[in-house]
């Protein structure tokens, strides 16, 4: 098993991780094809994973696990670094919600105008025939 030292170090390094993954948000938002956004998001998930199964371990630790000097200056740092990672959250949700907000109007405009376009049915049956020239 980890040391306390060793999953704050491991932490901070996935947090620091995420954090600039997510200050690559902004230009990926503003330049979105819908590829990138999914990789990004990808990306952004398995981060989070990461992060997730050592903040699992930490939680694991006896409560009576000694803390050192070292320690709470890795705690204070980790907390700064999930301080920062809300903060960036809180400033981008309302974008990322506009975004999609936009895209699903796009998408039910595109339905709207395939159904439209669905009505709209060339016959090309028979036509012409025999011409009577006897009159």
């Amino acid at each position: 098993m980890e040391t306390l030292t060793q999953l704050l170090r491991q932490s901070i390094a996935q947090y620091s991780e995420i954090l600039g993954h997510i200050r690559l948000l902004p230009r990926i938002l503003a330049h979105s094809q819908p590829r990138e956004l999914e990789a990004y998001r990808l990306e952004m998930q398995v981060l989070q994973e990461k992060a997730e199964r050592t903040d699992e371990q930490l939680a694991a630790l006896p409560k009576d696990t000694a803390v050192s000097n070292e320690d709470k200056t890795l705690l204070q740092q980790r907390q700064v670094l999930l301080q920062e990672i809300t903060t960036h959250n809180d400033l981008h949700f309302p974008k990322i919600t506009g975004k999609m907000t936009v895209i699903a109007a796009d998408l039910s405009q595109m339905r709207d105008n395939i159904t439209a376009m669905s009505g709209y049915k060339v016959n090309l049956g028979k036509s012409g025939g025999i011409i009577n020239t006897a009159h």
